[in-house]
């Protein structure tokens, strides 16, 4: 299997246009696991709050742009919104440290954390088990 780049968002521009560049009411969550370990190749300039918060990592099936997939990462997540993998998206700004707040449409805190990245691994085989943990969208919670 051959690897994939991640591609980090670094500005406000970046972040807007991955958020257009997914159809998000198309596409759904098909994995989703946190952990405190650091995939290679993610940004290491990440803005940590000594908390040790997790990393949530998110494989969404991307049918619009017949890219297959995209893999999502939000490094130092500081809390998960309720609905946030239901309802994922990525509307909402990034500092100068390059710290995101995904926000909800009342400008609620969805999703704040210190860092997303993103790559685009095609439609290539993941091996079962590739994602520790499987998102129950039914019970709207990690399992």
């Amino acid at each position: 299997m051959a690897q994939v780049d991640w591609t980090p968002v670094n500005s406000q521009s970046d972040l807007e246009a991955l958020d257009r560049a997914i159809c998000w009411e198309d596409s759904n969550v098909l994995e989703a696991y946190t952990t405190h370990a650091v995939a290679p190749g993610l940004p290491t300039d990440v803005s940590r709050s000594g908390y040790g918060h997790g990393n949530l990592y998110v494989l969404m099936n991307e049918t619009c742009n017949k890219r297959g997939v995209v893999e999502l990462a939000f490094l130092e997540v500081n809390q998960l919104g309720a609905n946030a993998l239901t309802h994922l998206h990525l509307r909402g700004r990034i500092d100068s440290l390059k710290r995101v707040e995904v926000l909800t449409c009342r400008g609620e805190f969805l999703l704040p954390c210190a860092r997303v990245a993103f790559r685009y691994p095609g439609w290539m085989p993941f091996r079962q088990g590739y994602y520790q943990r499987s998102w129950s969208a039914d019970e709207d919670r990690l399992e």
